[in-house]
């Protein structure tokens, strides 16, 4: 099922015109589908935009989430209400942030790993098997006493 077809069937015939500000009277509804196509196409970039995932029709989360966009642009280009607009906005931006963090570019990468190996138990005057000997020779020597490096900025 299209989007449209959810705007559609979700929206009455009534409250399409009314948002698309079209008169519908023995003109049929063709200029209320054109303006709802646009709304959606709109509010398909910002979904784009805003999650990083492209919208999917498939997907009914998606598809609650267009739903309730399109109607929020379709509000914001008949400027009747600007309080209701606030509202739909703050819910809007609400629903994109829920997609975004469960299934976009703001997902959690949770930590995994394949590694089998446990932590050693650390004893009284030794190093950690993390730390051990080998590395010293990567380990740089810091001036000692009256020594100067000789890399000092500004010499």
């Amino acid at each position: 099922m299209t989007l449209l077809s959810e705007v559609n069937r979700r929206l009455s015939e009534e409250l399409r015109a009314d948002l698309t500000n079209q008169d519908t009277r023995g003109t049929g509804l063709s200029p209320v589908t054109d303006k709802i196509n646009a709304a959606i196409e709109d509010m398909k970039e910002e979904f784009l935009d805003e999650t990083g995932i492209d919208f999917d029709e498939n997907n009914q989360r998606h598809i609650r989430v267009g739903v309730f966009g399109t109607l929020y642009y379709l509000h914001i280009w008949t400027n009747k209400n600007t309080e209701a607009i606030e509202r739909f906005e703050r819910r809007w931006n609400k629903f994109l942030i829920q997609v975004a963090r469960s299934q976009g570019a703001e997902r959690r990468v949770l930590p995994r790993t394949t590694v089998t190996s446990q932590p050693s138990t650390p004893q009284a005057g030794r190093l950690p098997e993390e730390d051990p000997v080998r590395w010293n020779d990567y380990v740089l020597d810091p001036p000692k006493g009256s020594e100067t490096d000789s890399f000092r900025i500004g010499d």
